[in-house]
């Protein structure tokens, strides 16, 4: 290595070297973690004296990220900057801080070599500029992926064995506690080694919910029911109240019955960029406690099958539609309505929702097909709420005590914001302060000094005009219930468009949300319609067995002679000898629309049918526009 000397490619005699750091796990502190990737920067920097007498200008890109990881700000810049060519050389201690993944080391080498930027990885005995560069890549590439392998298997390995000795406890559920290592050696909790423990104050509320649910009540009334006693939610909760989701992922945990399991869902690296792809354990790890059961495996199965529900053996369900929507969050309608014929999830297709089992990527086993506009949804949900919540004043007093909530969210979030941004301009401020001081006073490497002030200067004004874009980006919610009831419409219309917290709030209105497909009587055509469950807990008080109301709407606008049907037909019952050219005129449409709303009046008298259009539970015969659908 360095049998070929540095020659600068600008001719003042300045050479321009980049180092590159980084650290896969973070130190107990930031400044520990920061100190750690300076210190390769020292052995960078005294590896370039040692070797170069004349004038050198740094750039310092290093950052705390796995070195799996493809897409990173460090790399990225740069490439930014090697493709100037301004840049002479690309130094770093050793190749696993530029990357770990061989295919991303390979490429990222033969980047430098193409743009003619040296590399060079001091302790592997890497230089490009040798001609058996590439023998030194090979062996420096599988000197540091061996340890990838070995590094995964005890960590495996470690694992499994701490699972089965009753560690691993990973989510605690409502009913169960978490114990220090101390305590699951005391046995004074249950077995001897198992680092949770069962409540057993807590027995009796879960004999009575399972009645409930046998008893033919609802989910969402027993989620009313635990808020009203306010029940806590568990350690593992991340909202501090009870909601549909919440009780549903619980009474479907084996671990009600006494099982544990340990690697239900696999993380299987992608080498192209450094991401996981999750996929179903067939065979995780499962160790049976009786002394963490609330009820047996038969009751548990038996209080599941009254809902629909079954015990939820895997983290990741094995369904494609599962696959396409792996979401958690995610603003409404989305994860709240299901195909009105499958079952299955509606997921997102650009503007609309489809039936994920429509898909060729779900399998297209569904034959529905229809396409639910998603700002229609919005608008329409947005205005029914507006209109009917007025009229019960318990559910419209806990929507603005909900709305309040997530506005309070939001503004504590934009606050932190704005305060971390503020923080880091402080900080750049003073760095250019410091920097021109330094120049001032006459310090050496004064044209480095004069560099950096112009980058620091322009992270300053890049940051500024972040913070500008994010304040005029931020819509400006009101924060007292007085100010929300005066403006409720255009503030939920604000919330429903924008907020992923309030769409979770929606959901506990709508336990239940189908989208089913509907023709008219004389077209192919499918079009959408909603159907919203309106939960009990939303107005029914504390009774946890009323039944929730269905709230119905179309999702497209109807054909004018559809839309005119009952008019006309009011019309020429009060003016019998009426020509259809005056019903017309009358109704601001042409005749022959009113021929053809008579003609659609027919036809549903025919039918024996209220609704102009039907709702379809079977295939039908003829769909215009499904015949190449996918």
């Amino acid at each position: 290595m360095l049998n070929t000397p540095f020659i600068p490619k600008n001719p003042s005699g300045t050479l321009r070297v980049i180092l590159l750091g980084r650290l896969s796990r973070p130190k107990e502190t930031v400044e520990q973690t920061q100190a750690t990737i300076e210190a390769s920067y020292r052995y960078a920097r005294e590896f370039i004296e040692r070797n170069y007498d004349g004038p050198v200008e740094y750039r310092e890109l290093g950052e705390q990220i796995s070195g799996l990881v493809g897409d990173r700000r460090t790399i990225s810049e740069a490439r930014e900057l090697m493709e100037t060519g301004e840049w002479d050389v690309v130094l770093t201690e050793d190749l696993s801080r530029i990357y770990r993944n061989p295919h991303l080391q390979y490429g990222f080498v033969h980047e430098c070599v193409d743009l003619q930027v040296r590399l060079i990885c001091i302790a592997d005995g890497l230089d490009t500029a040798d001609e058996n560069w590439e023998v030194m890549l090979g062996a420096a590439s599988l000197r540091h992926c061996l340890h990838i392998p070995d590094t995964r298997r005890r960590i495996k390995r470690s694992a499994k064995h701490s699972f089965h000795k009753g560690g691993m406890v990973q989510r605690v559920r409502f009913g169960y506690q978490k114990l220090n290592a101390e305590q699951a050696a005391s046995g004074e909790f249950g077995p001897v080694g198992v680092r949770m423990a069962r409540l057993a104050e807590w027995q009796d509320l879960f004999d009575e919910i399972r009645q409930a649910l046998l008893a033919g009540r609802s989910p969402s009334a027993i989620v009313d029911e635990l808020n009203r006693r306010k029940v806590p939610v568990g350690p593992s909760a991340t909202r501090g109240h009870w909601h549909f989701g919440l009780l549903k992922n619980l009474l479907r945990d084996p671990i009600l019955h006494g099982t544990r399991a340990f690697r239900r869902v696999i993380y299987v690296p992608l080498m192209q960029n450094g991401g996981y792809r999750r996929e179903v354990n067939q065979t995780p790890e499962i160790e049976y406690v009786p002394e963490l059961a609330f009820m047996s495996k038969e009751q548990q199965e038996e209080m599941l099958q009254a809902v629909g529900w079954s015990i939820k053996w895997h983290s990741t369900e094995v369904d494609a539609s599962k696959a396409i929507r792996c979401r958690s969050r995610a603003l409404w309608p989305q994860l709240a309505a299901t195909c009105a014929i499958c079952g299955s999830p509606m997921v997102v297709m650009g503007t609309f929702l489809k039936c994920a089992k429509a898909t060729k990527a779900g399998g297209a086993s569904c034959w529905n097909h229809v396409q639910a506009p998603l700002a229609s949804i919005r608008q329409r949900t947005v205005t029914w709420l507006t209109e009917e919540l007025r009229r019960h004043p318990e559910a419209f007093g806990a929507l603005l005590d909900a709305a309040l909530e997530v506005i309070a969210r939001h503004d504590a979030d934009r606050g932190d914001e704005a305060k971390r941004l503020g923080r880091e301009e402080e900080q750049l401020r003073k760095q250019l302060a410091n920097l021109g001081d330094a120049i001032k006073n006459g310090a050496e490497n004064s044209s480095t000094l004069i560099n950096m002030l112009t980058s620091t200067e322009a992270q300053l004004q890049e940051l500024q005009q972040r913070r500008a874009a994010k304040a005029s980006d931020s819509p400006q919610l009101p924060g007292t219930r007085a100010q929300l009831e005066a403006n409720f419409e255009p503030v939920l219309r604000s919330l429903v468009e924008t907020s992923v917290e309030f769409a979770e709030v929606l959901r506990e209105f709508f336990p239940r949300f189908d989208i089913q497909p509907v023709q008219a009587l004389d077209t192919g055509q499918v079009r959408p319609r909603a159907i919203l469950h309106f939960g009990a807990n939303a107005t029914a008080g504390n009774e946890m067995d009323k039944p929730p109301r269905v709230v119905t709407f179309d999702l497209f606008e109807p054909p004018v002679h559809i839309r005119m049907g009952p008019l006309v037909t009011q019309i020429r019952q009060s003016s019998p000898k009426a020509t259809m050219k005056e019903i017309g005129e009358r109704v601001g449409t042409s005749h022959a629309s009113v021929k053809r709303a008579f003609d659609y009046c027919a036809r549903m008298a025919k039918a024996g049918v209220i609704d102009p259009f039907v709702p379809l539970t079977t295939k039908p015969a003829e769909a215009s526009r499904w015949r190449h659908a996918k």
